[in-house]
C-alpha cells in the first residue's frame, strides 16, 4: 500500500501509520501479560508456606537455652477448632515452633507426656485403663520403689529421689486424690499407692504415709509389703496397738517375712516390752541373719534389760555387718563403759566420731571414758567439741566439771557444775560435785545446801556422802548428820 494521507495537519504515509498500530498492539499485548502473571505469583506465594529466613554465620559462642522447670501441672492443651482456617502465617510459625521446642523436651524429660494426658483426661476422654497406664509409667520414672520399709529406712534415706522425681509424684498424688475422690474408692493398682506411701514416708511426712498404705491395703489385703508398711507409718504416728495388729496380719500371712517381724519387735520396744520385742529381733534373724539393724536394736533392748554381756555381742556384730555405721560402735562403746572397759569403750567411740565428727554423744562419751583412764586434759578437749556441737548439753557441762576438779581447778568446776544444773535443774549428779566441792574449801553451808537438793532428787548420794572423803570436814554437823538419817531404814 502506498500514499499518504492528512492527520491533525500532517502529512503522514500509509506505511508508517500501520507500523504505528502494530507497536501499539504488541505495547498493549505486553503490559496484560505481566500484569497477569504478577496475579498468578502473588496467588501461589499466598498458598505454599513462607520459608524463615536464612540465619548468618556467627562466631559468637552460642547462649545455653535457660533451664526448663518441668511444671506441677502443665498447661492444659489448646482446645481444637472446627471448621476454620489460620488467621495468619505468622500463626502457623509460631505453632511449628511451639511443636518443636515441647518434642525436644518430652526427648529430654518424658514424664511430661503422660503429664499432658493426665491434666487433660477428661478432655481427652481417656479410659481407665489409659490413665493408670499413664500413673504407672510415671511412677516407674522415678527412684522410688514400692517394696518394704523397715524401722529405720528414713534415717539412712535423707534423699532418696531428686527434685523432678519429687515434682512427678507431687503430681501423681494430685490426680490419684482427685479421681479417688470422684469415684469414693482407691482405683488404682496398689503399688501405686505403696510407692506413694514410700516417697511420703522418706519425707518424714508419716500420716501420709499411713493413708496412702492404707489404700494399697484395700486395693489389696493380702500384700505383706502394704501391711508392714503400714504397720511401720502407724508405729512412727503413735498408734502401736495398730501397728502391732498390722505387723501380725503379715506375719500371718508369711511367717518367714523378716521385715515384719523386725517392725514388730521395734514397736514393742518403743512400748518399754523389751523382754517380747526381743524374742521378735530373734524370729528376724532366722530368717535373716546378716540383718544389721535388728542386731543394733537387739543389743538396745539387751541392754535395756540390764543384760550388757548380751547387748554387747549384738553391737559387735552389727558393727562387723555395718562398719561404717557410727551409732553402732557408739552403742558397743556404751556397753563396754558399763562393764567397766574404759579403754576399749575409748577405741569404739573414736571410731564412731571418725564416721561422724559431729556426733556430740560420742565426744561426750570418749570424754568421760578418759576421765575414768585419768587422762583429764585430753578429756576437756572431748567437751569442749560436744559443747561446740551442744552448748545445753547438761552433761557435758558436768563432765567438764568433773576433769576440772581431777586437775585441782576447784572454782572452775564449781563454774561448770552450776552450769549443768542451770540447764537441767534436777541433776542430782552435778548438786552433789557442788556440795563436794564446797566441802573441801569449808564453805558448809552451801555443802549443805547443795547436798540436801542432790538428796531430795535421788536418796542415793546420801549414802554416797556417808562414806565420800569430801565431806569428812562437816560429818559432825548435825544437819549432815539429818541428811543421812534419810538412808536410815525406817522402825
Amino acid at each position: 500500500m502506498s500514499g499518504n494521507i492528512n492527520l491533525f495537519g500532517y502529512s503522514v504515509s500509509i506505511e508508517h501509520l500501520s507500523y504505528a498500530g502494530a507497536l501499539l498492539a504488541v505495547i498493549i499485548i505486553l503490559l496484560i501479560y505481566r500484569a497477569t502473571r504478577k496475579n498468578r505469583i502473588e496467588i501461589r506465594n499466598d498458598e505454599k508456606p513462607v520459608e524463615e529466613p536464612k540465619k548468618e554465620k556467627t562466631s559468637e559462642t552460642l547462649k545455653e537455652p535457660e533451664q526448663i522447670s518441668v511444671p506441677v501441672k502443665a498447661a492444659p492443651l489448646p482446645e481444637p477448632v472446627k471448621n476454620s482456617e489460620p488467621s495468619s502465617i505468622n500463626t502457623k510459625q509460631a505453632q511449628l515452633r511451639e511443636g518443636q521446642s515441647m518434642s525436644a523436651v518430652i526427648k529430654l524429660f518424658p514424664q511430661i507426656e503422660h503429664v499432658e494426658r493426665l491434666e487433660n483426661y477428661e478432655a481427652l476422654y481417656l479410659s481407665a485403663e489409659e490413665i493408670k497406664k499413664s500413673i504407672a509409667a510415671l511412677l516407674d520414672s522415678v527412684s522410688i520403689n514400692d517394696g518394704a520399709i523397715d524401722p529405720r529406712s528414713d534415717e539412712k534415706d535423707d534423699k532418696v529421689c531428686s527434685d523432678l522425681d519429687s515434682r512427678v509424684l507431687f503430681f501423681v498424688a494430685e490426680c490419684i486424690e482427685k479421681i479417688d475422690a470422684r469415684y469414693g474408692k482407691p482405683v488404682f493398682d496398689y503399688k501405686d499407692y505403696l510407692m506413694l506411701g514410700n516417697a511420703e514416708f522418706y519425707g518424714k511426712k508419716y500420716e501420709k504415709a499411713a493413708e496412702y498404705y492404707d489404700r494399697a491395703v484395700k486395693a489389696r489385703p493380702d500384700s505383706i509389703y502394704a501391711l508392714n508398711n503400714l504397720g511401720v507409718a502407724l508405729d512412727d504416728v503413735g498408734n502401736g496397738d495398730e501397728a502391732l495388729n498390722s505387723f501380725d496380719a503379715a506375719i500371718e500371712i508369711s511367717p518367714s517375712f523378716a521385715e515384719a517381724w523386725y517392725g514388730k519387735g521395734y514397736t514393742l520396744a518403743g512400748m518399754e516390752r523389751f523382754e517380747e520385742a526381743a524374742a521378735c529381733y530373734d524370729k528376724a534373724l532366722e530368717i535373716k541373719a546378716m540383718y544389721a539393724d535388728v542386731w543394733y536394736d537387739r543389743g538396745v533392748a539387751m541392754s535395756s534389760l540390764g543384760r550388757h554381756e548380751d547387748a554387747l555381742k549384738c553391737f559387735e556384730t552389727a558393727s562387723i555387718l555395718r562398719p561404717m555405721d557410727a551409732k553402732v560402735w557408739h552403742g558397743k562403746a556404751i556397753e563396754l563403759s558399763v562393764l567397766g572397759l574404759h579403754e576399749d569403750a575409748y577405741k569404739s567411740y573414736d571410731a564412731a566420731i571418725n564416721i561422724k565428727s559431729d556426733d556430740g554423744e560420742a565426744w561426750y562419751g570418749k570424754g568421760i571414758a578418759l576421765n575414768y583412764l585419768e587422762s583429764y586434759e585430753a578429756a576437756l578437749q572431748c567437751f569442749d567439741f560436744s559443747l561446740a556441737i551442744n552448748s545445753g548439753d547438761a552433761k557435758s557441762w558436768f563432765g567438764r566439771g568433773t576433769s576440772l576438779r581431777n586437775l585441782g581447778l576447784m572454782d572452775e568446776a564449781l563454774h561448770n557444775f552450776d552450769k549443768a544444773v542451770s540447764i537441767d535443774p534436777l541433776y542430782a549428779r552435778a548438786w552433789f560435785g557442788m556440795a563436794r566441792i564446797c566441802s573441801k574449801k569449808r564453805d558448809r553451808e552451801n555443802a549443805i545446801k547443795y547436798l540436801t537438793k542432790a538428796v531430795a532428787i535421788d536418796r542415793k548420794h546420801a549414802e554416797k556422802a556417808a562414806v565420800n572423803e569430801d565431806f569428812r570436814y562437816i560429818r559432825e554437823d548435825d544437819e549432815f548428820k539429818n541428811l543421812l538419817r534419810a538412808i536410815e531404814p525406817e522402825a
